[in-house]
């Protein structure tokens, strides 16, 4: 079959732009706050996932089935914006599940799950309509990244990094 560009026009019918994507989270744990989070995350990533393969010994050959199936860490970047409320909140989502001064509080959310929360990812059309979307199930806060300060960055705004773990995704 000979190449087209016509076919290939129409089979990628506009393709996705990596930067039409929309990350909320829309219900976080009490007593956490992130607000404007959708709008000064600056990126995050569609979930990966891996199916685990099980080989057992068969007279000098390896015969593959599948295992079970896990799910990487997942990050965000966000923009930090001056009074620094987002980052606030994430550093509290990540005090509550384990608590830098070994209060009772974290050990209580911990056995109660309510340090969990669903995220929801949105890839957009150039429109602004929902084309997918992925939501993370049982999602907590496992590193508030660094943020880095240096003499050298006069022309750019702070950003630092959230990574979530979570059990699966739909």
């Amino acid at each position: 079959m000979a190449f087209s560009i016509d076919r290939f026009n129409t089979a990628l019918a506009g393709g996705i732009r990596p930067n039409q994507f929309s990350i909320e989270i829309p219900s976080v744990p009490t007593g956490v706050t992130l607000p404007n989070f959708n709008i000064l995350c600056k990126a995050g990533a569609v979930p990966g996932m891996t199916i685990g393969v099980i080989e057992v010994p068969y007279r000098g050959r390896r015969v593959k089935y599948p295992g079970d199936r896990t799910f990487a860490e997942w990050t965000v970047t966000v923009i930090n914006q001056r009074d620094q409320a987002i980052r606030a909140g994430f550093e509290a989502w990540s005090n509550f599940t384990s608590a830098l001064d070994f209060t009772t509080t974290a050990i209580s959310a911990k056995t109660s799950d309510n340090y969990k929360a669903s995220v929801d990812i949105k890839q957009l059309a150039d429109d602004g309509s929902v084309i997918r979307t992925y939501q993370l199930r049982e999602a907590f806060v496992v590193d508030v990244g660094a943020i880095e300060l240096s003499y050298d960055s006069t022309d750019a705004i702070e950003e630092f990094t959230v990574t979530f773990q979570y059990s699966y995704f739909v």
